[in-house]
């Protein structure tokens, strides 16, 4: 165990009206080097990270999986313990997933991506803690050489059940004919939303019917996101891109039988969507819509019960990067990164954050984190002890990755700052701190 570098914030903040007290200032971590983070919080509070880091040491600059946690919820983070190596045919990890179980046992799913278009979906679980890992399982059960898996998402049910669902794609033999200048297909091409699960800690899995397979014209299905309600009931959302089209957010919920007829949450949304769950159940995706001036909203359901109208969480633009995390109580952060409407500083650039109080729908202002951040590619967050922790990768391949720790009750009472873009420790003054960040209510 290893206590690594970190730096605390004290400063004065201010709230559009009054001095914001600087006992409870925002505390920064660097925490290790590192590339695609992902957080997660356990019931006891505790924080746990995976990400991937290049090992310049060998000769072929191997790509590796690591998990690391903190032991006081803030500064001081275990060595990172290697979960497995890209295999010999692999060019990268796609994408990574982390989720805690109640008894404490870690699970990690991430999808491998081999050179030829080829992909897999791999497990691995730590019942000591992190310490030690279970071999690498492969849980897409391809068996043709045409197929491919990527973009996994992992969730807990209450009974510790592991659901996992991802994006799948073949890549049906075609050639092109020259005399008739067209692509000839020899097989049809396939791809949908596929998942499994598991009901004895990832020791057997269990295929699910796919979700949907679309085999008319050009499209993709991509990005799926997944979340469990205390009830038991699983909930999926995918991102459907047409072509010809405009792009689409769908969900869907398992049932006893298969899975729901795939609803639209809306025709504006075109981002990776983001599920959480909410206050009294309530599922909640966010997106942002496509319009030339986007919006970043959040819709929500409750049972049976259709999605709504979004809600405006922000009114932006060019946002690149979107996390979201919910805890038992009903509190839900948004992070993003993108442009901010500001009538004085068109190129404001930035991490921003919000809060809703999923019981009421009531939002906090916008916080800001830094100016012109073009440098930040990855960001992930969870709620662990009263705080918003937000994970974000300050460069580029392997940078440093560092920890924000926001005060969730501070967040709530409509707060609105601006951090310099150094993380220095100091505030530096700007138009967002006098201009209104005013937004709709609802957008239709």
């Amino acid at each position: 165990m290893s206590s690594l570098k970190h730096a605390v914030f004290a400063f004065s903040l201010f709230f559009c009206t009054g001095l914001f007290d600087p006992a409870k200032a925002f505390e920064t971590y660097d925490i290790t080097l590192g590339h695609k983070p992902v957080i997660a919080s356990d019931t006891k509070g505790g924080m746990h990270i995976i990400f991937t880091r290049r090992d310049y040491k060998s000769n072929t600059y191997d790509v590796d999986l690591y998990y690391s946690q903190s032991t006081n919820g803030s500064s001081i983070w275990t060595e990172p313990v290697k979960i497995a190596v890209a295999g010999e045919l692999s060019a990268d990890f796609v994408r990574a997933d982390l989720a805690v179980e109640s008894n404490g046992a870690i699970d990690v799913v991430w999808g491998e991506a081999m050179y030829g278009n080829i992909g897999y979906i791999f497990f691995a679980r730590s019942t000591d803690n992190g310490h030690t890992w279970s071999k690498p399982l492969n849980i897409s059960q391809i068996t043709q050489n045409s197929d491919d898996c990527n973009t996994p998402s992992l969730a807990i049910g209450p009974d510790n059940s592991i659901h996992v669902v991802w994006s799948y794609s073949n890549h049906p033999k075609c050639y092109f004919d020259e005399v008739a200048n067209e692509l000839i297909m020899l097989e049809a091409h396939v791809n949908g939303i596929h998942s499994g699960f598991s009901s004895d800690g990832g020791k057997t899995w269990h295929r699910n019917l796919p979700i949907k397979n679309d085999n008319a014209g050009p499209s993709k299905f991509d990005d799926p996101d997944i979340a469990v309600t205390p009830d038991g009931t699983v909930h999926v959302v995918w991102h459907h891109v047409i072509y010809s089209e405009s792009s689409k957010i769908y969900y869907a919920q398992k049932t006893t039988d298969g899975w729901t007829e795939p609803a639209i949450v809306s025709e504006r949304m075109i981002s990776k969507p983001l599920i959480c769950v909410g206050g009294r159940e309530k599922v909640y995706v966010t997106s942002y819509t496509g319009d030339r001036n986007p919006y970043l909203v959040c819709a929500f359901k409750e049972k049976s019960e259709p999605f709504s109208t979004p809600i405006n969480i922000c009114h932006g633009r060019d946002i690149t990067e979107l996390a979201a995390a919910s805890d038992q109580s009903g509190q839900m952060a948004i992070v993003w990164f993108g442009g901010i409407r500001d009538p004085v500083d068109y190129w404001n650039y930035n991490f921003s954050a919000r809060i809703m109080d999923t019981n009421t729908n009531k939002r906090s202002k916008i916080t800001n984190f830094g100016r012109k951040l073009s440098n930040y590619e990855s960001v992930t967050a969870a709620i662990c002890n009263n705080k918003v922790a937000i994970i974000c990768e300050s460069d580029f391949g392997d940078g440093p990755l560092k920890l924000i720790l926001l005060p969730l009750e501070e967040s709530a009472a409509d707060r609105k700052v601006t951090l310099d873009q150094t993380f220095s420790g100091t505030v530096k003054s700007s138009s967002l701190l006098h201009s209104p960040l005013e937004v709709a209510e609802n957008i239709q």
